[in-house]
């Protein structure tokens, strides 16, 4: 801010797709039927990962940078639902989520986007993005 008056700097962002912040895990879940009978089933529930969830909070503060959340593909369908799991979490990083149906999206806009800084993705997809390609493990 100079002569207050808002800065006309680009804020400096991360994208994150959601397969990796999301993961499927399999439960049990027991059904009543009937006075006596129980029935069993398995289901699978996508949840948030923690751990990954804390590695993104400790980089956008060590960086200080904007993360944003990408639901991508059967992802983005759900959007709104994931963002609200995701929002009854204490530890949530993202300040916004978009939802994209197609890598080919993220791929025409990156030219044109000078303020994201990477798109971290698991390591065969951020191949696809080139030079901001990143993975978890290259924010150690």
């Amino acid at each position: 801010m100079k002569d207050n008056d808002l800065s006309a700097s680009l804020t400096r962002r991360y994208w994150v797709l959601s397969d990796v912040v999301f993961v499927s895990r399999e439960t049990v879940v027991t059904k009543k039927s009937g006075w006596f009978g129980k029935e069993t089933s398995i289901e699978t529930i996508t949840v948030p990962d923690m751990a990954v969830l804390s590695l993104l909070w400790r980089f956008s503060e060590r960086m200080g940078v904007r993360m944003e959340l990408v639901f991508l593909g059967e992802h983005a369908v759900g959007a709104p639902g994931m963002w609200d799991l995701l929002e009854r979490t204490a530890a949530n990083p993202f300040t916004d989520w978009h939802a994209i149906e197609k890598y080919d999206q993220i791929l025409r806009d990156i030219p044109f986007r000078p303020d994201l800084m990477g798109i971290i993705a698991s390591p065969i997809d951020s191949a696809r993005f080139g030079g901001r390609g990143l993975t978890i493990a290259n924010l150690h």
